[in-house]
């Protein structure tokens, strides 16, 4: 069986003004970063965004996964044995710019109260000019992620008496490196420091080939009339991190 899914996702909230025009210097942008600087006043909440937004825009296309999986069945006597396997290989072309300016006003206890409404401070800071954090984000997230992951599994349901079915199996996985195309990554040695893909290290991190994952399990027809069965299991499984992970980290600022 082949499978191949696809998804694409433009979220492009930010507008396209550059913020020169309307007097304020953030610096220098491309025009692909272009839009209004975002201020955020935390104690309304997600309705406390004046003029852009922090966390966008966000763009993924495309991100799609081919997924290729056998499987075969033998039945011998009372043994039913189930093999197979799958490979997948997942690729997504991120953009995670976000807003490139903005103001945080509300979060720390810098600015004393006069009102004690935090609605109220944030406002008077904002008019005051005297934002809790200031930020500007450099450099180009823009992203090619692949992975690779292969899987095979034998799993046999063996018949022991007419009302009891024990199931016995064992899967072993494979989950390759994220890694970026072009290899626009690095990774941090304390004895090293940043060490860039390519320059001294060839993969961000090592693959784990110990991925073995047995299971377990049964299924006791109790009053031999096929109405009422018990059935328990139990299984040792394994997955990968989402690409986010490594590819966009989550921070106080947005990632």
């Amino acid at each position: 069986r082949l499978g191949f899914t696809r998804f694409s996702q433009l979220l492009g909230i930010s507008n396209k003004i550059d913020p020169q025009s309307l007097g304020l210097d953030t610096g220098p942008l491309s025009p692909a970063d272009f839009g209004v600087p975002y201020v955020y006043l935390l104690p309304l909440g997600y309705g406390g965004y004046i003029g852009g937004v922090q966390g966008y825009p966000i763009t993924t296309r495309p991100d799609q996964t081919w997924d290729w999986s056998e499987h075969f069945t033998w039945v011998k006597g009372n043994h039913t044995v189930k093999t197979g396997g799958n490979f997948q290989r997942a690729y997504t072309n991120s953009l995670r710019n976000n807003a490139r300016t903005g103001m945080l006003l509300g979060y720390f206890t810098y600015y004393a109260s006069i009102s004690g409404d935090p609605v109220q401070d944030s406002i008077e800071q904002l008019l005051l000019g005297k934002a809790d954090n200031a930020n500007r984000a450099f450099g180009d997230t823009h992203r090619h992620l692949v992975q690779n992951s292969v899987g095979f599994y034998v799993q046999d349901d063996w018949k022991i008496k007419p009302r009891l079915t024990l199931t016995l199996g064992l899967r072993y996985d494979i989950f390759g490196n994220l890694r970026d195309r072009d290899n626009v990554a690095a990774n941090f040695f304390p004895d090293r420091g940043l060490v860039k893909i390519g320059e001294g290290i060839d993969r961000l991190y090592n693959v784990d080939y110990h991925d073995f994952g047995p299971r377990l399990g049964f299924a006791w027809d109790l009053f031999g009339n096929g109405r009422t069965a018990l059935r328990g299991g139990y299984s040792l499984t394994y997955d990968v991190p989402n690409f986010a992970t490594l590819a966009s980290p989550y921070s106080l600022a947005g990632a």
